[in-house]
């Protein structure tokens, strides 16, 4: 945590910490939803490039907060937090684009773009409703 919020973030409910949590992480999904539309819908390469850049910008928030939850998973245990996060984030790098290759190969590639939002939707609504 920054030397400049931690005087605030430790006055905090747990409540309120919640509500910046939640708010920051929403921030975050609209960003890289909103640079996923930009890519998808875009009429020539540089825009689409553009929205690329946005939606990666945006996700690149997420592997901090996951190695985070991951270390808090495996207490005492740093090094095999870090194992696992490392291999976490490698077979998710190295699958997505085979996976998506595959689905683009069956159905067209614009269609294939289509599953990586919607997969981020679904996911949102289980963590609701759990």
């Amino acid at each position: 945590m920054g030397a400049a919020a931690k005087p605030f973030v430790t006055q905090l409910k747990k409540q309120e910490l919640f509500a910046i949590m939640t708010s920051g992480m929403a921030s975050v999904a609209g960003a890289a939803l909103a640079g996923y539309a930009i890519f998808y819908f875009a009429p020539i390469y540089p825009v689409a490039l553009v929205g690329l850049a946005i939606c990666g910008l945006s996700m690149a928030i997420m592997f901090p907060i996951l190695m985070t939850r991951i270390l808090a998973a495996f207490p005492g245990r740093p090094e095999r937090a870090s194992q696992f996060g490392v291999l976490a984030n490698g077979v998710s790098v190295g699958l997505s684009p085979l996976l998506l290759a595959v689905i683009a190969g069956a159905i067209g590639m614009r269609l294939a773009m289509i599953w990586p939002p919607a997969l981020l939707v679904v996911l949102a609504i289980v963590q609701l409703a759990h």
